[in-house]
């Protein structure tokens, strides 16, 4: 009878169920509700405002209102992978300043703005892959100091801004690989020189002699650079090739002339072989040990019809 009445007196919690979604806790025992391919375009009323990770992907979202994620005031993660938001808005302040993981790839992005993600200081994994994002700024990625991620890859991005990681001071992975990229920008890594896992493969990289800083950078930090082949990864510098110009496209065709084993070695292996080439007021052929142009300690022929497709830019030839 005792026990009957405790349990009567006893405080019950409510737990308010949410149609299309369901409640569990993600592998660090974080509160968390999945809504995937429910419907929404907006959150729906009834979820619990202890929530700290959202997932509603493959719903109809056609906007990302930082506000609206307000009530959940630990959120965590928030992911709107494949749904349709076209744009993010930048904020004045931090809206959000415990979210950690937000994931917008496959949605409909096409530039981002600076101070594009102001609103979530706190961020340290940061997925924008498979947009179709052309330009960004030098301070798209201002304030996310603490950010170890940033997921780009699969984008239609064809120059990276000068400054664009200088307020990542935490980077430790990017993928930049599938886009239009073909040029760095001279001291590209300057705030961050080591950046342990770097994606830049499947890029039209132009080959021109004006590449010697990528090429050091990719000499030194060899082991940094890496492919992905579904769930594995694994490190290739060999994998950043040259697109162009058309003489030092990857192709397994080339003679057995000397001069085409130093373009098959270029175009099959990676882009740092590209800087035993120095520059000639018509076109770039192997450095000798001698610094003379025109030999590689066989004979060359230089009247090779391929050589007047590459670049001369004066700047980085060195006697």
């Amino acid at each position: 009878m005792w026990l009957f009445v405790l349990v009567l007196l006893s405080p019950v919690t409510t737990v308010t169920a949410v149609t299309g979604c369901h409640s569990d806790r993600d592998k660090d025992d974080r509160p968390r509700q999945n809504c995937t391919a429910a419907g929404f375009s907006s959150i729906p009323a009834g979820i619990e405002r202890s929530t700290k990770v959202l997932l509603f992907p493959r719903n109809l979202f056609t906007s990302l209102s930082w506000s609206s994620f307000q009530v959940f005031e630990a959120i965590y993660e928030i992911d709107l992978t494949d749904n349709k938001v076209p744009e993010v808005t930048p904020r004045v302040s931090p809206t959000l300043p415990t979210l950690s993981v937000l994931r917008l790839g496959w949605n409909r992005l096409k530039s981002l703005p600076a101070d594009s993600f102001s609103a979530c200081p706190a961020l340290t994994e940061l997925y924008l892959d498979n947009n179709n994002i052309e330009s960004l700024s030098n301070h798209t990625f201002s304030g996310l100091s603490k950010l170890e991620i940033l997921e780009l890859s699969s984008n239609r991005i064809k120059l990276l801004p000068e400054l664009m990681l200088h307020p990542l001071p935490a980077i430790e992975t990017l993928f930049l690989e599938s886009n239009k990229i073909k040029v760095m920008p001279d001291n590209w890594f300057e705030k961050k020189e080591e950046v342990p896992y770097l994606y830049l493969s499947i890029n039209p990289w132009a080959c021109s002699c004006s590449l010697s800083y990528f090429h050091q950078y990719l000499g030194d930090h060899e082991l940094n650079f890496y492919v992905r082949d579904g769930p594995n990864i694994r490190s290739d510098a060999e994998s950043v090739v040259c697109d162009s110009p058309p003489f030092l496209k990857d192709n397994s065709t080339f003679g057995g002339r000397a001069q085409d084993r130093w373009v098959k070695r270029l175009a099959h292996f990676h882009i740092s072989s590209l800087m035993e080439f120095c520059c000639d007021v018509n076109y770039c052929l192997p450095k000798t040990r001698n610094n003379h142009a025109g030999s590689v300690g066989h004979t060359i022929d230089n009247s090779h019809d391929s050589r007047q497709h590459l670049t001369h830019d004066p700047r980085t030839c060195s006697s």
